[in-house]
């Protein structure tokens, strides 16, 4: 099915039914309203969208509107697969379409912990845990007047991945 056409969402929301949307690029804000009523995620994919031209997604509204929104890297051949990064582009993308705003904890959130109605594992006392461990001080996010903010933009300095969060591992 092409995308983009004359009652494309409503088709997919009525007969197709889904949990999750994967980019979102071009809902209209009742459109956003509507998955968020509805219960369904969305994942963005921000670098990947803006590298392939296919539109910037409207996370200013879809955080907004409380909608669980994940990060994602899509298309790992061209973009490389990094949340980091994704995690910067998002908050820059959320303040160019909201200035002023702070989305930074929920666009955190995107990347870590949303995830987990679709399988991930949540931190749970007495079980195996799936953490990192960033870099606080040479990137100065301990002294950063917005942690959410200094971590979204400069927590890729990993100091260590748990086993079960790492790749290599598996």
């Amino acid at each position: 099915m092409k995308q983009n056409l004359a009652g494309d969402f409503e088709y997919i929301i009525k007969h197709i039914k889904p949990d999750i949307i994967i980019h979102g690029t071009h809902l209209t804000e009742d459109e956003i309203m509507i998955v968020k009523e509805k219960g369904i995620s969305i994942v963005t994919c921000p670098r990947s969208n803006m590298w392939f031209s296919t539109g910037i997604p409207r996370l200013n509204l879809m955080l907004r509107h409380h909608v669980n929104l994940l990060l994602g890297t899509d298309n790992g051949a061209w973009i490389h697969p990094d949340l980091w990064r994704e995690m910067e582009t998002a908050l820059l993308i959320s303040r160019l379409l909201d200035p002023q705003s702070d989305y930074s904890k929920e666009i955190i959130k995107g990347a870590t912990i949303n995830g987990k109605i679709f399988g991930a594992n949540p931190l749970i006392e007495g079980k195996k845990a799936n953490f990192i461990v960033i870099e606080g001080e040479r990137n100065n996010i301990l002294n950063s007047r917005n942690i959410y903010q200094a971590i979204a933009k400069r927590g890729g300095v990993v100091l260590f991945r748990s086993p079960r969060s790492d790749p290599k591992y598996k």
